[in-house]
């Protein structure tokens, strides 16, 4: 069996972040932490990294979820899903860029997350 992924939840709606935390948790993820902007992924990161990241594209601060995996790659060779309501041609350059990453659409739900962690993990 294997161990349960570490993971860091970056979004900034509380709501939403709540529901996606009490959701992966049933699937059997351990979420460390739920943050709310770029900045503070990665500071945590570099103080308690993840084995993934699932992130906001859009967040609270001044810095994008796109920027703060570009830090936190920089340090940490970490899987991350993106989440985001906009499309594909909007960011999936900028994504693809950063290795290994897959893009969902929101609204996400905590089932179609825990599939994206299983196909991300291999």
């Amino acid at each position: 069996m294997r161990k349960p992924l570490s993971l860091l939840l970056v979004e900034d709606e509380a709501l939403i972040a709540l529901n996606l935390k009490i959701g992966l948790e049933r699937a059997g993820f351990a979420v460390n932490a739920v943050l709310a902007t770029g900045e503070k992924a990665v500071e945590r990161m570099d103080q308690e990294p993840a084995d993934l990241i699932v992130m906001d594209i859009r967040l609270a601060g001044t810095m994008t979820g796109i920027e703060a995996a570009r830090r936190i790659r920089n340090r940490h060779p970490v899987p991350i899903i993106f989440m985001t309501g906009f499309t594909r041609e909007d960011y999936g350059p900028e994504i693809d860029e950063l290795g290994p990453s897959l893009l969902l659409n929101k609204p996400v739900t905590s089932e179609s997350l825990a599939n994206a962690i299983e196909e991300i993990r291999g």
